[in-house]
C-alpha cells in the first residue's frame, strides 16, 4: 500500500512544486520577453522599410525623369582608345589654367551592367585658384565626370603653389 504523506512532507512537496512552477514561469517569461523584443525590432525595421518604399513611390515620377535624362545625355561608349584619348585631353586642359601635370596614369576601364567607366590618376601642381578653376571646369556632372581620391598639399619648395593628387572618371552608356 501507499504510504500517506505527513503534514511536513506535504508542505515540502507543495513548496517544491511551487518552486518548479516559478522556475518554469521564469523561463517562459524570459523566452516571451526575448521574442517580444525581437518582434519589436522587426516591426521597427519593417516600418522603416515601409516609409522608404512609400517615399520611393512618391518620388517615382522624378526618378523616371532622371533615368530618361541619363539615357538621353550620357555619352555612349565607343572604344577604349576614344575614352582614353578624352581623358588625356582632359589632363592636357590643366595647362590652360597654368597647371603642371607631374604624373598621369590611365586606369583600367571598368564595365558593369549599369555603365562603363574610364579613369585616370593625376598629379598636378600650380596656384590654388588656378587648380580650383580647372577642377570646376572639368568636374561637370552633365558630362558624367567625377573626381575621386582628391588631396591637396602645399608645395614644399614654393609656398604660393599646391600639389594635387586626384582621380578622374567618366561614365559612358554601354552601346549594347
Amino acid at each position: 500500500m501507499m504510504k500517506r504523506f505527513n503534514q511536513r512532507e506535504l508542505i515540502l512537496l507543495g513548496a517544491f512544486l511551487l518552486l518548479i512552477a516559478f522556475a518554469i514561469h521564469t523561463v517562459i517569461a524570459g523566452a516571451l520577453s526575448k521574442r517580444n523584443s525581437n518582434l519589436q525590432a522587426e516591426l521597427r525595421e519593417l516600418t522603416l522599410q515601409k516609409v522608404e518604399a512609400e517615399t520611393l513611390l512618391e518620388e517615382r515620377k522624378f526618378w523616371i525623369q532622371q533615368h530618361q535624362w541619363v539615357q538621353q545625355h550620357q555619352p555612349q561608349f565607343v572604344s577604349d582608345e576614344e575614352a582614353e584619348k578624352e581623358l588625356l585631353k582632359l589632363a592636357e586642359s590643366a595647362a590652360t589654367r597654368s597647371l603642371k601635370v607631374n604624373q598621369r596614369e590611365l586606369l583600367e576601364i571598368q564595365r558593369n551592367s549599369q555603365f562603363i567607366e574610364a579613369g585616370m590618376r593625376l598629379q598636378v601642381s600650380g596656384e590654388l585658384k588656378n587648380l580650383i578653376s580647372w577642377l570646376h571646369q572639368v568636374q561637370d556632372p552633365r558630362q558624367f565626370r567625377e573626381v575621386r581620391d582628391f588631396t591637396i598639399t602645399p608645395d614644399k619648395t614654393d609656398e604660393s603653389l599646391v600639389n594635387c593628387s586626384l582621380s578622374f572618371f567618366r561614365r559612358y552608356r554601354d552601346p549594347s
